[in-house]
């Protein structure tokens, strides 16, 4: 062990949100063991949970929690105040995990401003090291064409591709192994996933939306909606 200690905290919402909260803390801990870390998931009243309770959805408790976590995780169901949390966090970048059959999965990126293009360049490419080190740029303005330049010359070694978008969409739903992380404008990124998960055997399985400093956020994502709520098969897998 490394000593390294990180704190979650949980964000459980409604609905199936509780059960996949809970899923989530064997797999948690699993990759802790492996990485060589130790985490601790704080759950946190929030949204109709908290109003009950303490009758506010963002109570003051909360929000020293969340704030002063090293990651947050969201559950389905918990999006009422998520507004109010997020204007209070340094995010810079979104991100988009679809997973194909569980054989292999990819990952679109995008910057959630545009004076973050840069720092969500270089995340990608981070990202990218962790996997197949393939980035793939869709549809980049030309006013960022500089920056995507600039990181790819900064990380030689890495497979880079351009594609125009109605290209990348084609080859999104007949040939989604070409791709590993995709980066795209903001307007674009929500298509990009959606177009990828729409097959019979992928789904988008988890988002995040990355900090610079303090939290960043993190959500799971469940195919068969709040039905199966109670029912203990809800899995974020």
């Amino acid at each position: 062990m490394t000593g390294k200690r990180y704190t979650i905290a949980c964000i459980a919402g409604h609905g199936v949100g509780p059960e996949l909260v809970a899923a989530t803390g064997p797999a948690v801990q699993a990759a802790s063991r492996l990485h060589g870390f130790e985490v601790e998931q704080e759950f946190v009243p929030f949204g109709m949970d908290a109003f009950m309770r303490f009758g506010h959805p963002y109570p003051n408790a909360s929000r020293r929690t969340v704030l002063a976590a090293d990651a947050i995780l969201v559950a389905p169901g918990a999006d009422e105040p998520l507004d109010a949390l997020e204007a209070e966090l340094d995010l810079r970048a979104s991100l988009t995990r679809v997973r194909y059959d569980g054989r292999f999965g990819l990952s679109v990126v995008a910057p959630l401003h545009d004076e973050t293009w840069g720092w969500t360049l270089h995340r990608a490419f981070e990202i990218a090291r962790a996997s197949r080190a393939h980035v793939t740029f869709v549809g980049v303005p030309p006013l960022f064409e500089p920056e995507a330049a600039a990181a790819e010359a900064a990380h030689p070694g890495f497979q880079i591709d351009r594609m125009p978008v109605s290209e990348a969409m084609s080859a999104l739903v007949m040939a989604p192994s070409r791709f590993d992380v995709v980066v795209a404008s903001r307007d674009l990124a929500a298509s990009i996933a959606a177009v990828a998960a729409c097959t019979g055997r992928s789904r988008i399985a988890a988002w995040g939306r990355l900090a610079e400093s303090g939290p960043s956020i993190f959500g799971t994502s469940h195919d068969d909606g709040h039905e199966h709520a109670g029912h203990g098969v809800a899995d974020p897998d």
